[in-house]
């Protein structure tokens, strides 16, 4: 018993540290948020290198999941799936951080965007080394994400499910809970508006 609690204290846990690594206190602020991105370069699945340039020019989403998971990636996959058809019309991307990018090929990553019917123009799934995509989660997004060696594969790595939102410009906007419909409600209408700015 206190094996399977043990992964669960660890997100848990995660979950509670990047909540004090952000500059804001609370869900309504954290969707006010506001500071910029590094530089980054990673792998689309498609093969091709995504810097932070390539993403310059209109608003995008991010999250983080990882194929093996068997926790709340499958959910929050079918989220970004669902906004899709919201976000139809406007030049808002969705992206997706693979958080195992050493399994997480962009083959690996082929595969998995199949299964959740992405648009290859409008959903990216990137990958790249691991201390790369780490560092850009935790300083970068200011998010927590976390390697459990001990825990099982499909748990085995502990990561924020909030999305960011993210400016034309390079900086994130806010944080919304994907637990959330009123959030998601929220981050579908703020995405729209600075597509429109």
């Amino acid at each position: 018993m206190i094996i399977r609690i043990a992964p669960l204290l660890f997100c848990l846990l995660l979950a509670c540290d990047a909540d004090q690594e952000l500059p804001v206190e609370g869900a309504p602020a954290a969707e006010q948020a506001q500071f910029e991105l590094p530089s980054f370069e990673l792998t689309e699945r498609s093969g091709d290198a995504v810097t932070k340039e390539t993403l310059l020019g209109a608003p995008w989403i991010a999250g983080f999941a990882f194929t093996r998971c068997s926790g709340p990636c499958p959910k929050l996959s079918g989220l970004m799936a669902s906004l899709q058809p919201r976000l139809e019309g406007t030049p808002v991307k969705l992206v997706t951080f693979s958080v195992d990018p050493e399994h997480d090929t962009p083959q690996v990553l082929q595969d998995y965007a199949k299964a959740f019917s992405a648009q290859g123009d409008r959903w990216w799934f990137l990958t790249g080394e691991r201390e790369n995509v780490y560092d850009l989660i935790n300083q970068g997004f200011r998010l927590g994400v976390q390697e459990n060696a001990s825990a099982p594969v499909g748990e085995s790595i502990a990561h924020s499910t909030r999305l960011a939102l993210v400016d034309a410009k390079g900086q994130v906007r806010g944080f919304f809970s994907s637990e959330s419909p009123e959030a998601v409600d929220r981050l579908v209408e703020r995405a729209r508006a600075l597509a429109g700015e």
